[in-house]
């Protein structure tokens, strides 16, 4: 708007764009972004295909994707929110389970269940994660922030109820 431009201090920011087909737009909703050797990436949970796929945001360019198995004991469906906590490794919520993910390999690390979470606040119900696309926020390099959820009461109060899980121990607070 024109008041961003009155502000002081304001940067012109210049897009970029990672060519897409229209129909694959909505695919990428739950994704994050990430610096590695001076290059910056965004990793993309893909609903049609149940995949991680990377992308090179400096040219726009598609990289690779790392398929999920989405059956069996290991298998991860049903994302909902996505943190790279460093190349190669992502963090990602389920409505089921925390998993700590090698991408790379294709191997979960560790998977903690979400079933204490689900019984005091559905996910399925109360997911905010404080961005749009499913970010999951880390507050350091042990916890991540997995829920956030605001609850307007009928007397004019609200309540905001947040969650945070111990990726070492699986642990929530």
């Amino acid at each position: 708007s024109n008041n961003l431009k009155e502000a002081s201090g304001f940067q012109h920011l210049s897009a970029i764009c990672i060519d897409l087909p229209s129909n694959q737009l909505s695919y990428y909703r739950i994704f994050d972004t990430y610096e590695d050797a001076g290059g910056n990436y965004l990793l993309g949970y893909n609903t049609s295909d149940s995949s991680l796929d990377l992308f090179a945001i400096s040219d726009g360019s598609f990289i690779g994707t790392y398929a999920l198995d989405e059956e069996g004991p290991e298998s991860i469906q049903d994302v909902v929110g996505l943190y790279v906590a460093r190349p190669g490794i992502a963090w990602m919520a389920t409505m089921t389970d925390f998993i700590i993910y090698n991408y790379l390999k294709g191997e979960t690390i560790v998977r903690y269940p979400l079933a204490s979470m689900n019984d005091k606040y559905s996910l399925a119900k109360y997911a905010y994660f404080f961005d749009n696309h499913g970010e999951l926020v880390a507050l350091n390099d042990s916890t991540v922030l997995i829920q956030g959820g605001f609850f307007p009461l009928y007397d004019g109060h609200s309540n905001l109820h947040l969650a945070a899980l111990n990726v070492n121990n699986g642990a929530i607070k």
